[in-house]
């Protein structure tokens, strides 16, 4: 009897160990978030995390060293470059060291470019689908040169949300806002909320010590109406706790994206956090950074497309010899 309790008790201990080395093992985390690359480019052309965009139409990256949109099939490659209008660069004299680029694009597949530098808004060009130049819209007298341009956004109808913050975070109402415009350049007004889904419903995101609050406001009926203090109607509402159950660096959340079901994507660099158009969490993908660190790749983005897939944007350093070099590389998370 006691032999036989024994070996039941070895018999347990070896299956622990096992199902510890399954856990722990690299082989099941790769099943778990595998990355599959898509595309690599020298660093020197894309400085600027705006520089990148995952759409219905392929994944945009600006190259601000020859001012050429290039857009890539996630499975075939290039599909077609355009080149940025010369004589607009020329008209705001910026070298391109100091030239930064941002991407939307809107439900019918125009391509909004944003040219910025540090200093102030210049400009935003539209070319169409296939990359024909269509206009320019002049915007640099209504945002104030004491912001910087920290993103971009197109909703479906349209409608141009852009991203700022004070150069100084520590000058007096410090905070970030919205511009937010027609796509003909009428201003709109300047709003709280960031984003749009495909209902028209504003999205805002703010962020404390302990979380991340996500407030969905309803379809204003008036077109001018972008701040949250005149929203009163509540769609949806969400808090995300800065620390969880599974990692506990108090790294807040950051909006990823919506896809074309309107399901919301955040990530606090650790995972991506997936919610339904009622602010429900779906699922979690997690990041797995021991993949990414046995590459040398840094991260820098985390984008999504519209169908949902997720995509990893980082910085890979590579050495040879005594030399280092840098590239930037995107990666489909499979």
């Amino acid at each position: 009897m006691k032999i036989k309790l024994m070996l039941l008790r070895i018999s347990l201990s070896l299956s622990f160990l096992v199902i510890l080395f399954i856990i722990n093992s690299p082989l099941l985390s790769q099943k778990k978030s595998s990355y599959k690359k898509v595309f690599e480019i020298n660093q020197d052309y894309l400085k600027e995390q705006g520089a990148i965009l995952v759409s219905i139409n392929g994944i945009y990256i600006a190259d601000t060293k020859t001012n050429t949109i290039i857009n890539i099939d996630s499975e075939e490659g290039i599909k077609s470059t355009f080149k940025i209008p010369q004589y607009i660069l020329d008209k705001y004299f910026l070298p391109d060291y100091e030239r930064e680029f941002h991407i939307g694009i809107d439900s019918i597949r125009n391509i909004f470019i944003v040219i910025c530098h540090a200093e102030a808004l210049s400009t935003i060009i539209i070319f169409d689908k296939v990359g024909n130049f269509v206009r320019e819209i002049d915007l640099v007298e209504i945002v104030p040169s004491s912001v910087r341009i920290t993103g971009f956004y197109v909703s479906k109808r349209g409608v141009l949300f852009i991203h700022t913050t004070p150069h100084s975070p520590l000058s007096p109402g410090w905070n970030e806002s919205t511009y937010v415009y027609n796509n003909d350049g009428t201003f709109l007004g300047r709003s709280d909320c960031n984003w749009e889904d495909s209902k028209g419903n504003l999205i805002k995101i703010l962020r404390t010590k302990d979380s991340t609050i996500i407030s969905k406001y309803k379809n204003p009926i008036d077109s001018k109406i972008y701040s949250s203090s005149k929203l009163r109607k509540i769609a949806a509402y969400a808090i995300l706790k800065t620390k969880n159950n599974y990692y506990q660096q108090g790294v807040s959340w950051s909006y990823v994206g919506i896809d074309t079901s309107d399901n919301m994507y955040l990530t606090n660099e650790n995972i991506i956090r997936k919610l339904d158009p009622n602010l429900n969490l779906i699922s979690e993908i997690p990041i797995i950074h021991n993949l990414l660190n046995n590459q040398s790749i840094k991260l820098v983005k985390v984008l999504v497309g519209p169908g949902g897939n997720t995509f990893l944007y980082g910085e890979q350093t590579s050495i040879v010899g005594k030399s280092e070099s840098k590239k930037m590389i995107l990666l489909k998370q499979q």
